[in-house]
């Protein structure tokens, strides 16, 4: 499993877990849009297969489109056999959309079993793990999802990609959560300023050229 990106540039790469939302996905890519910011999405079957439209802006705005599996179960705890059908599964859904086989896979939760992981690899995909986790998926007990909320977990997960950040990074975050919604726009004008470009996946194991 690949954890980081050559550290020899300053460029980092975004990478989105557990999309396409509805809520979420859309106002995502409209940050990464406005900034100019290449990202890598690794996308879940059975939500990509009901919101294509949104994969397809991904894939059409530039970024890269990854496996993650067909749902959010662990590889781990999951029968060999019904793990590789959700692999393939998600594989040729995202094929299906956008016309291409995906090149990255991200297994939930980061853990991937020796005999998938050969599997894997022999479909043309690279494990992927990452070098931060922004830990952006905190949930709210119901009747606290207030604003208050949201923007002190955006402040937090803002400075822990911001304190952990090293060249070749890989930043992991999620697409449904508003906190990372708030937080995203802070987050990549902090990194400019320190001098880190933006990577896709493809661009960082190239060399991480922009």
């Amino acid at each position: 499993m690949i954890w980081n990106g050559p550290a020899d540039r300053r460029v980092v790469a975004l990478t989105f877990d557990d999309g396409p939302k509805i809520d979420g996905s859309p106002e995502i890519l409209d940050i990464l849009y406005k900034y100019g910011v290449k990202a890598t999405f690794f996308v879940v079957g059975g939500e990509a297969a009901q919101n294509p439209d949104v994969v397809f802006r991904m894939y059409d705005y530039g970024h890269d489109v990854g496996n993650h599996f067909h749902s959010n179960r662990r590889l781990n705890e999951i029968p060999y056999n019904e793990a590789v059908s959700g692999i393939d599964r998600t594989t040729e859904t995202i094929l299906s959309i956008i016309g291409e086989r995906p090149k990255y896979f991200r297994p939930p939760g980061g853990k991937c079993p020796p005999t998938l992981a050969r599997h894997i690899n022999g479909e043309g995909m690279e494990i992927i793990g990452w070098t931060i986790n922004a830990e952006d998926y905190t949930e709210f007990s119901e009747g606290f999802e207030i604003e208050k909320n949201y923007i002190e977990a955006s402040n937090v997960l803002k400075e822990k990609v911001l304190s952990e950040v090293q060249p070749g990074a890989i930043i992991l975050l999620h697409n449904g959560s508003k906190q990372t919604v708030l937080a995203l726009p802070e987050i990549i004008e902090a990194l400019r300023r320190s001098g880190y470009g933006f990577v896709t996946m493809s661009d960082l194991m190239n060399g991480g050229s922009l």
